[in-house]
């Protein structure tokens, strides 16, 4: 399974992908602005020169829409980064809890809580333990602590779009081992995730291992990017903090 290193390369791939778009996006409305501009003034040649350099780069951000999607129809496999040992789901929630940020914490159950971490992006984090995962009792288990949380502690839907812009949750899923489900359901793509307003991105730890879903080819904006890349590395930093071991951040 694909590690820290592709985790690095991909998020910078993605992140080129967002600049070549949004370039060849700017560059062909401007083009087509002058088109128009030299058509009124008279100036037909300079105006068909103009149209057919925006023909052309419509055309290569056609090309590039094409092969992100050619790879994130590839990229089935989860990012796997490795833990100082294996976590039983105490263990991580107390990792995951002692972070600077946290505002508050819930207990749903002995196998679900819920934190609200306030960094440099706002973090709620579902910690649920499920030792042997089953996508259907999953989801039962996150939709009841969400409905516990919520019904305690009501959140604001709405708000300034940059306060919007800068919520993350996180479902944190702790399990004893990797099996068929788990791969499946972590293997799922993260685009259509953070496509929300407010990003969502599934984790799971499990057998010594944090997985994190694929992000290779995701059509998404910048800000979620980052989102994405900042979770990764909360939720890492934190499981590793009293590992004697190197670790570079993401």
């Amino acid at each position: 399974m694909p590690g820290p290193e592709e985790f690095r390369r991909d998020i910078r791939t993605v992140r080129c992908f967002i600049l070549a778009q949004s370039l060849l996006i700017l560059l062909s409305m401007c083009g087509f602005v002058l088109a128009i501009a030299f058509a009124v003034g008279g100036n037909w040649r300079e105006g068909a020169v103009t149209a057919g350099v925006c023909v052309a780069f419509a055309g290569v951000l056609i090309c590039l829409l094409y092969r992100q999607k050619r790879l994130r129809r590839k990229a089935t496999q989860c990012y796997t980064f490795p833990l100082p040992h294996a976590f039983g789901y105490e263990e991580v929630c107390a990792a995951i809890e002692s972070a600077p940020g946290v505002q508050w914490r819930h207990i749903c159950d002995e196998n679900a809580r819920i934190c609200r971490i306030e960094g440099a992006f706002s973090w709620r984090v579902a910690l649920l333990h499920l030792p042997e995962f089953s996508a259907s009792d999953y989801k039962i288990q996150r939709t009841r602590a969400n409905r516990i949380v919520n019904h305690a502690r009501p959140a604001k839907q709405e708000g300034p779009m940059w306060e919007v812009m800068s919520r993350a949750r996180v479902n944190l899923v702790v399990c004893d081992a990797v099996n068929d489900a788990l791969s499946r359901y972590i293997g799922t793509h993260a685009g259509h995730l953070l496509l929300r307003n407010e990003c969502v991105i599934n984790m799971a730890v499990a057998g010594g291992s944090l997985l994190m879903p694929p992000v290779l080819g995701a059509d998404v904006n910048a800000s979620a990017l980052k989102r994405y890349a900042r979770s990764a590395d909360l939720i890492w930093s934190l499981l590793c903090q009293n590992s004697n071991e190197p670790r570079t951040s993401l």
